[in-house]
């Protein structure tokens, strides 16, 4: 029994660094300057003084949704509530809602429709 405990342990870190190293990748053409994450939310800080429309749903769609929709492992976004996409201040961003159910409708959406469901399921931080 406590070889299985000690065995089903051991893996939660690794798991856990698959989510993000899918994250870290998906991310990396932005050049973000931090990921962190916590058990419910993950904050982006861009090298920007300010996050602008184009920008948030740049990262968003082809960065934090495309590994979902490529098929990889979801499970960068299983349990999060929130994605902050913020200023290399932390002062001003947007904060995008059920990241997994959000980029699961807009990777399903046709035309704008996609960009509608974005907008929707965002707000400013």
């Amino acid at each position: 029994m406590k070889h299985e405990l000690l065995a089903i342990l051991s893996l939660i870190p690794f798991a856990a660094f698959a989510a993000d190293s899918t994250l870290n990748e998906s991310l990396k053409p932005w050049q973000p300057l931090s990921i962190e994450r916590t058990k419910s939310n993950i904050t982006i800080v861009m090298n920007e003084r300010k996050v602008t429309d184009e920008i948030f749903s740049s990262v968003a769609e082809s960065g934090v949704c495309t590994p979902l929709w490529l098929n990889k492992d979801a499970s960068y976004l299983e349990g999060v509530k929130e994605v902050v996409i913020t200023n290399k201040f932390k002062k001003q961003g947007y904060v995008l809602e059920d990241p997994l159910s959000t980029c699961k409708a807009i990777g399903e959406a046709t035309g704008n429709t996609g960009k509608i469901i974005l907008l929707g399921h965002t707000r400013m931080l």
